[in-house]
């Protein structure tokens, strides 16, 4: 995806404290939004891709320079959310959730490097917790220049936002494509099913794990609904592949009631559903 800026008409540099400001941190990109609270509108969406790097310290310093040179991140917002993008999370369910045993949950299913901190969000509607990590040096970058910022995962965004829109239907999966691995998730009537984040390869890898799902669950192909959102196009062999093998095939839409404003039309809106999810 090319890197891509745009500002509706009616954004206000004097007016920011009643906006709120998302940016996602994805492994090769960082993406933001601007949502004015009052009309509920998305009314600025900027995108810019990272150099590969090999080293935590390369890649802090590239989204270091770019939260530092940006103009408008330099203003103060009425709220701020971070949505960091990693395979490494894990659910809790809330009864057996504690601060003090974050670590030896966690470590269960993902390794904790000392560069690393634990971070939480509750997923009230689910009584679920999700425990995710973040690069301590992205944490505390983050926390300098927005002191009020809210730390969310992907995968709480999108297990919020499918496991709603499943609520009056028996199956719903939305699956977040990116550079190296997919967050996928099903619900059922407004329960979760299955949340995975999977390592790919190509585009037959990707297929492959999709109608896995399918047959372990046993979900009716015709009568399931299955959304992409992330680094995915029409256009793209990952689509084109896809559709050969899943029924009802569509790109995720925006909240209905944060819909964009119509002069962002050249932006696919299910590039950025997980960012204007953030409840």
């Amino acid at each position: 995806m090319d890197n891509f800026a745009y500002f509706s008409n009616t954004f206000d540099i004097l007016k920011t404290n009643t906006y709120s400001l998302t940016l996602g941190l994805q492994p090769q990109s960082i993406t933001y939004t601007i949502e004015d609270t009052v009309r509920n509108k998305c009314i600025a969406i900027k995108h810019f891709n990272l150099q590969e790097a090999y080293d935590i310290e390369k890649y802090f310093q590239y989204i270091k320079s770019f939260i530092e040179e940006d103009t408008f991140l330099a203003k103060h917002y009425k709220r701020i959310n971070f949505v960091y993008s990693s395979p490494k999370s894990t659910l809790i369910p809330a009864d057996y959730f504690d601060k003090n045993t974050l670590k030896k949950y966690f470590t269960v299913n993902h390794k904790l490097y000392d560069y690393e901190e634990l971070h939480f969000n509750k997923l009230l509607n689910l009584k679920l917790v999700n425990v995710f990590s973040i690069p301590s040096v992205i944490t505390t970058l983050m926390v300098n220049k927005f002191p009020e910022l809210q730390f969310y995962h992907q995968s709480s965004t999108l297990i919020d936002n499918f496991v709603r829109k499943s609520i009056d239907k028996k199956y719903v999966i939305g699956m977040f494509v990116s550079n190296k691995y997919l967050h996928i998730t099903c619900a059922k009537q407004g329960k979760l099913e299955l949340y995975n984040h999977i390592e790919y390869s190509n585009e037959d890898d990707v297929v492959y794990h999709v109608m896995n799902i399918y047959k372990q669950l046993n979900i009716p192909n015709r009568e399931t609904n299955f959304y992409l959102l992330g680094n995915v196009t029409k256009n793209s062999s990952t689509y084109r592949l896809l559709a050969q093998y899943v029924s009802n095939i569509w790109f995720a839409k925006t909240p209905s009631e944060r819909k964009m404003i119509y002069n962002f039309k050249e932006i696919p809106e299910h590039v950025v559903v997980h960012l204007l999810g953030v409840k």
